[in-house]
């Protein structure tokens, strides 16, 4: 990413931007300035301006992490943000104060739902079923999180131990990423990390699990699938991490691939030998592709 010049008089608006796009002053007491809470003083205007011009719609799927802790897509975030202001200044107007706009987020995402207030309705079957399967989920990338992984796999083995069906566990790992985060903010780190779990829904099967496996790592479940299919699937997903990160050609996945029965024969057994054959790619280099083997990966991409 090209080093961000901005022309304006007051070097402390300029270090105020500088910091607030790599994701340390972007607080919810600007953010609630924004919309409207306080007014923003002349620098804080400035450095509003420059962020809209510097971002564009992603702006508003910054300022909805800051509220939210969840991203937005920028197609959708700026159109939620107006209907979140509007919220609050509505709400606001009937209580007679301003509710501010942290209480409005809190509201609207809880109680309003096309367009009406649901506070007190009993939750629907497909309701709980929509919460419960967000509640297994990372906040972030929105896929399975740790825990629901290893479940899924337990319930995958077992059928495999069942059926003698393949299973292939593929495990990635962002290379550079801490590099890249400490050049560009936790904020667009957590950007890559939100667009690599888009890039995995796009390309699997819906019978393939997705998992954020810790900070920076990756597992996919691959039911009914050999090592051979799962390599033609990793290198699906690294051209689309290719043209998604085209600015950032630094951002690549180190990739171990182990399955059952070749490889495995247990659940423990499975997730040793994919982190293994993970650990026999980095070794090499980064942006490899390793299929298990005792002694040395088996083939290394």
């Amino acid at each position: 990413m090209k080093k961000i010049r901005i022309p304006v008089k007051s070097k402390e608006v300029k270090k105020q931007v500088s910091r607030l796009v790599s994701d340390k002053i972007l607080s919810s007491g600007f953010v609630s300035a924004v919309a409207g809470d306080r007014d923003l003083n002349p620098d804080e205007k400035k450095i509003f301006e420059k962020l809209q011009e510097l971002h564009g719609d992603r702006l508003y799927t910054k300022m909805l992490f800051a509220l939210t802790h969840r991203f937005y897509h920028p197609e959708t975030a700026k159109e939620l943000w107006d209907e979140l202001v509007k919220h609050k200044d509505d709400v606001s107007e009937k209580l007679g104060r301003n509710i501010g706009i942290e209480v409005a987020v809190a509201d609207y995402l809880l109680n309003f739902k096309d367009g009406r207030h649901v506070l007190g309705e009993i939750a629907s079957d497909q309701e709980i079923s929509i919460v419960t399967e967000l509640s297994l989920r990372d906040g972030l990338t929105q896929l399975f999180d740790y825990f629901t992984f290893y479940s899924k796999l337990e319930k995958e083995i077992s059928l495999y131990k069942r059926y003698r069906a393949k299973l292939t566990l593929v495990m990635l790992d962002v290379d550079n990423f801490d590099e890249f985060v400490k050049g560009h903010g936790k904020l667009e780190g957590k950007e890559i990390l939100f667009e690599i779990g888009e890039i995995l829904r796009n390309t699997t099967r819906d019978l393939d699990v997705c998992a954020r496996y810790g900070g920076k790592e990756f597992a996919i479940i691959l039911p009914q699938c050999g090592p051979e299919k799962a390599e033609l699937l990793v290198e699906r997903i690294k051209k689309s991490m290719t043209k998604s990160f085209k600015n950032y050609p630094e951002i690549n996945v180190s990739v171990g691939i182990a399955s059952c029965p070749k490889h495995a024969k247990s659940l423990e057994d499975l997730v040793e030998k994919a982190e293994m054959a993970l650990d026999q790619a980095r070794t090499v280099s980064n942006n490899k592709v390793a299929i298990f083997q005792k002694q040395y990966p088996e083939k290394i991409s």
